[in-house]
């Protein structure tokens, strides 16, 4: 079979392709936890039983497997492991806020964690998910940065593995083609001591796996883009260099042998292949050596439109791949949460994971906050009875407006809404029925009328929420079912919704079956 990518045509064998296509495991589910999970590090079964209690929505028939990337660290507990005989060392892990030196109120490492605790930890994750029958996996990761972690080897040790004069410098990037000088540490592949001018990439490829391997790991994720220099932005991209592409092909060809039967798992750049190209110098053989490939979406990186280019250009590396969507929710390390402070845009992550359901291989979230708290039960139980969803199977809605057709483009079906609980946030679901192709992206226009005018600003008497719909309607195809989820914030008290679609090029409407009418009334509705 011969796969044409944008950049290269290349022909990979039986081996590289059969799990992918014809994989009959069904979605994978990766939940991107830090050590935060585990309450008492000693005793980690009652963390881990609450766990998979609290994630259970996640291993029905929809899903084929869940995979844990327990996040110990930066890299640190990687770059500098010794080998089985010094795991009753601690290692510095991931506890949450910040970048060595950079914030004073940053906690590093409140626990100690050690190299036996891991291990144990694994194993115990391992039982667990048996007992219950769950398809499991668990990764760690390693990051580029100095971010989130104290790191000795990237900050003291060898400072040349470190990008120089790139953006983001101050959370550093881990320089693949750099020669690391000689020093006489102990490492598990390097007994005495890393030789002079050894390359950098081939280390952390080969102490990667001695530590997947010796501490019973399935797999590993490189985190924030490691192997390319620059982080998320394009413009933070260095730009296209085929020295730079053949050494991130060799990376990446290296990381897989070394690691054999575990899996890698790579964070991509939040850009489509095109850029990642051009800008980051990714070749298309690259990706033959992923088992997964995360499309990153999460809120504070990327836009909507963005984040649909990056899906959309990545979706044919499904041939040698599994690709995996994004959804934010909760973040492990700072102190915001995305369901709270990027609410709009978490939930159009939702409505883009549900559209490409048949397109995509999986997802991909935080498992928990800086504290070690889950993603809320009610937001998982919510999305889990969208996700997979077929288009001839019921929508349970608070309201079905079978007659309100907008000729002649689309059948409104009805809408759901939620206050979503511990917030003060309102989710207005609607679904439409596309009924021929639309050239153009429409905007769905939203207004608020409350009871309690005294609530608005004097120049208004209603409040606007138009939005582009989550999925433009200019992709939407014949016949399919379409949501379009919104998040109301700003406001309190008893709106009345009325609801319609305008295209602002032109300041056309869309019409409600035979008459000029364009608006749709949803009744009163309590707004937070």
């Amino acid at each position: 079979m011969t796969i044409t990518y944008l950049f290269s045509t290349i022909t990979p064998s039986v081996e590289d392709t059969k799990q992918v296509i014809h994989s009959p495991i069904g979605k994978s589910v990766v939940l991107f936890g830090t050590p935060k999970i585990i309450q008492d590090f000693d005793n980690p079964e009652p963390s881990i039983h609450a766990f998979f209690d609290h994630y259970a929505p996640f291993t029905d028939d929809v899903y084929g497997e869940l995979i844990l990337i327990f996040a110990v660290g930066n890299s640190e507990h990687i770059l500098q492991y010794q080998g089985h005989d010094y795991w009753d060392m601690s290692v510095e892990w991931a506890r949450y806020i910040g970048v060595e030196g950079q914030f004073d109120h940053a906690i590093f490492s409140d626990d100690i964690l050690t190299y036996q605790h891991i291990h144990d930890i694994v194993l115990a994750f391992k039982s667990e998910a048996q007992q219950r029958g769950i398809n499991f996996k668990i990764f760690d990761q390693i990051d580029q940065a100095y971010e989130f972690c104290l790191t000795n080897f990237k900050g003291v040790r060898h400072p040349e593995s470190m990008q120089p004069d790139m953006p983001w410098t101050e959370f550093g990037g881990y320089e693949i083609m750099a020669s690391l000088n000689a020093d006489y540490f102990h490492y598990a592949t390097a007994p005495h001591g890393i030789e002079q001018d050894k390359n950098a990439g081939d280390f952390l490829a080969e102490q990667t796996a001695a530590y997947v391997h010796d501490l019973e790991f399935d797999g590993i994720l490189y985190g924030n883009q490691l192997g390319t220099r620059g982080h998320w932005h394009a413009d933070g991209g260095p730009g296209f260099s085929e020295t730079e592409g053949n050494a991130i092909l060799h990376f990446f060809q290296h990381s897989k042998e070394m690691l054999g039967d575990k899996d890698l798992m790579w964070f991509d750049s939040y850009n489509e292949l095109t850029i990642e190209h051009a800008r980051y110098s990714v070749p298309s053989e690259a990706y033959q050596y992923l088992d997964y490939l995360m499309v990153s979406g999460f809120c504070t990186i990327t836009t909507p439109e963005r984040y649909m280019a990056n899906i959309n250009s990545k979706i044919p590396l499904r041939n040698v791949t599994r690709i995996l969507a994004t959804l934010d929710y909760v973040d492990p390390w700072y102190t915001y949460n995305s369901k709270d402070i990027y609410a709009y845009e978490s939930v159009q992550l939702e409505d883009t994971a549900i559209h490409y359901f048949d397109r995509m291989d999986g997802l991909v979230m935080f498992a928990n906050d800086e504290q070690g708290n889950l993603i809320p039960a009610e937001i998982i139980e919510d999305f889990s009875h969208d996700y997979g969803k077929k288009d001839d199977i019921p929508i349970n809605l608070d309201l079905v407006l079978t007659d309100a057709q907008l000729i002649p483009t689309m059948r409104v079906l009805g809408y759901s809404t939620r206050l979503l609980p511990g917030s003060h946030i309102f989710k207005l679901t609607l679904y439409f029925e596309a009924l021929t192709d639309i050239d153009v992206d429409y905007y769905l226009w939203l207004h608020g009328y409350p009871r309690d005018k005294t609530t608005l600003p004097s120049d208004t008497d209603f409040m606007i929420w138009d939005h582009l719909t989550n999925i433009p309607t200019s992709q939407w195809q014949v016949g399919h079912i379409y949501r379009d989820a919104y998040v109301i914030t700003d406001v309190s008290g008893d709106y009345r919704l009325i609801f319609g679609f305008w295209y602002p090029h032109d300041g056309s409407y869309l019409h409600q079956n035979d008459n000029q009418a364009s608006d749709i009334d949803l009744g009163w509705h309590k707004v937070n």
